[in-house]
C-alpha cells in the first residue's frame, strides 16, 4: 500500500525554518544567503549516487556519496558553518537525520561531492554512524523531501563536541545561529 505524501517544498521548508527558529534563529534571515548544488536544483531529484547503499531493512542501490553543496553571501560575522540533512517525512513525520556536520571553517563556501565524511566534525546520523548517510525511502512512497540546511554560526572552530545527534546539535546552536539557508532534494523508489 502506498503511503501518500501530502507535503510540498514550501511546507517542508516551513518545517526547516521552524528548526532554525528553535535554534535561536528567529532573526536569522540573511539577505542573499543561499545554498545551492550543481547536482540538483532546489525541488529537483537527487541522483542515484546520493542514495544509500543499504538501509537497516533493505537494499537501496546507491553509492552513498554526499552531493556537492555551495553557499553564497553568508553573514560576515560567521565563525563556523554547519550542515544538516534530514527527511521530515520519514517515520510518519518523526523524521530521520541523514547528516550532521559542523566545525566547517568560516572561509569554506562549499563541500565537494563525497566530502560528507571529511574536513569537519561529523555528528551522528539516524543509523548512529558519523558522516553522510544517503537516502532510501520505502518503495512505493511518494517522493520524500530531503532538506539540506547550512548554518552560519557564532561558534568558533572547536566549539562543539564531536558526534552530536541532530537534536543535540540544534540544542547546542540555540542562540548562536546567525544565518541559515536551505535546499530541498527529492527522491522516490
Amino acid at each position: 500500500m502506498r503511503r501518500r505524501n501530502t507535503g510540498n517544498a514550501r511546507s517542508v521548508m516551513a518545517v526547516a525554518a521552524s528548526l532554525v527558529a528553535g535554534s535561536g534563529g528567529a532573526g536569522n534571515a540573511q539577505p542573499g544567503f543561499e545554498l545551492t548544488s550543481p547536482a540538483f536544483k532546489d525541488g529537483g531529484f537527487l541522483q542515484k549516487k546520493h542514495v544509500a547503499t543499504t538501509d537497516p531493512t533493505r537494499e537501496c542501490g546507491g553509492d552513498n556519496v554526499s552531493p556537492p553543496l555551495a553557499w553564497h553571501k553568508a553573514p560576515a560575522a560567521t565563525k563556523s558553518f554547519a550542515m544538516l540533512m534530514f527527511d521530515p517525512e520519514a517515520r510518519f513525520g518523526v523524521g530521520l537525520s541523514h547528516w550532521v556536520a559542523y566545525d566547517i571553517a568560516p572561509d569554506v563556501a562549499m563541500l565537494n561531492e563525497g566530502e560528507g565524511t571529511k574536513k569537519h566534525i561529523n555528528g551522528k546520523n539516524y543509523r548512529g554512524f558519523t558522516g553522510y548517510w544517503g537516502v532510501c525511502p520505502p518503495v512505493g512512497d511518494a517522493p520524500h523531501h530531503y532538506v539540506f540546511m547550512v548554518y552560519a554560526l557564532d561558534i568558533p572552530l572547536g566549539g562543539l563536541k564531536p558526534e552530536l545527534t541532530r537534536e543535540d546539535f540544534l540544542a547546542a546552536i540555540r542562540g548562536k545561529s546567525i544565518g541559515a539557508a536551505g535546499l530541498i532534494g527529492l527522491y522516490a523508489r
